[in-house]
């Protein structure tokens, strides 16, 4: 078996379960790995949680960063802030990072998760060194379409899985004009 299946097989939801508390609640997310700090950040939907999207990719990139799966307030696990979800979404993160005491972050958001990365890249650029999107919200200048997205994220040859293919995050824009 190689390592990568050997480190998926290591990872559950429960060995990799964490929680922080802040003001507004408690906030859960999944840690894996070590490394630079690696935001895995999830989807809206019916029964969406952060380790329904990521589960499948964690232990390949837990081997080379500390993965973290945050699961925004009014899903997954984590308490309900009040206010729609993918409103109060945005203030969770900045508070998250903030309370682990995260200085520079990759950025990996789905969807929803996405949007919430853009806005965090805006407002918090020194923050964060790069910053993939993939599916559903559109295509523009931050933010690629699914297949753009999936490119992306195989586009660098930093991390290898055990049947060749490769896997990574890539910075498509090295500017700060935002």
């Amino acid at each position: 078996m190689s390592r990568c299946q050997v480190m998926a097989d290591e990872l559950t939801y429960d060995g990799t379960l964490r929680e922080i508390s802040t003001d507004a609640g408690v906030l859960r997310y999944h840690e894996a790995g070590e490394g630079a700090p690696l935001l895995l950040l999830h989807g809206s939907g019916p029964g969406v949680t952060g380790w329904r999207n990521f589960r499948g990719i964690v232990g390949t990139f837990a081997q080379h960063f500390r993965c973290l799966i945050l699961e925004f307030p009014g899903f997954g696990v984590s308490d309900d802030f009040g206010g729609h979800p993918m409103v109060t979404a945005h203030g969770a993160l900045v508070t998250f990072v903030e309370l682990l005491g995260l200085d520079s972050v990759d950025i990996i958001g789905n969807s929803m998760g996405g949007g919430v990365g853009i806005n965090y890249a805006i407002r918090h650029p020194a923050n964060v060194r790069r910053l993939v999107t993939i599916g559903g919200i559109g295509t523009n200048i931050f933010t690629p379409g699914p297949s753009e997205g999936i490119r992306l994220l195989t586009s660098s040859p930093r991390i290898r899985l055990a049947n060749g293919s490769s896997t990574g995050c890539t910075r498509w824009s090295t500017t700060r004009h935002w």
